[in-house]
């Protein structure tokens, strides 16, 4: 059953962090009378905070329902931590491709465009930050 519980842990984990996605998405809505230079990097660190958060809480309540009240391990944290590292890595190459397109940009694209290229710095920074928070919280 702790074999199921693993898979089933790794599967949903990059469905939360399309619910974190999606949770930046409805701050954005709600906020958005505020300029995007301030609502972009605050929603995307909230975005990418809440994926992994979410991810770990799915795993700990799935270890529980599925294997019994002591199974949350390390195995169960590694297997809804590992999944995320792949959309990190994504989101930084990204990032790094539109700062070398952004050199090549004119002045007036590059202020437009800004608000667009740092969200794809500061989500996985988030989703870092996630990642350590939950840490913490686990083994303190």
């Amino acid at each position: 059953m702790t074999l199921i519980a693993l898979i089933i842990v790794v599967t949903t984990s990059q469905f939360w962090i399309t619910i974190g996605s999606f949770v930046a998405f409805i701050l954005s809505l709600l906020f958005a009378w505020v300029p995007d230079k301030a609502r972009v990097p605050v929603v995307s660190l909230i975005g990418g905070i809440t994926g992994p958060i979410l991810s770990v809480i799915s795993a700990y309540y799935i270890s529980h329902w599925l294997v019994g009240l002591q199974a949350m391990t390390l195995s169960f944290l590694i297997a809804s931590i590992l999944p995320l590292i792949l959309p990190i890595r994504n989101d930084l190459q990204k990032a790094r491709q539109l700062s070398d397109l952004s050199a090549d940009m004119s002045p007036l694209v590059k202020e437009w465009a800004s608000p667009t290229t740092s969200a794809y710095w500061i989500q996985p920074i988030g989703a870092t930050i996630g990642v350590l928070l939950v840490l913490v919280y686990l083994f303190n």
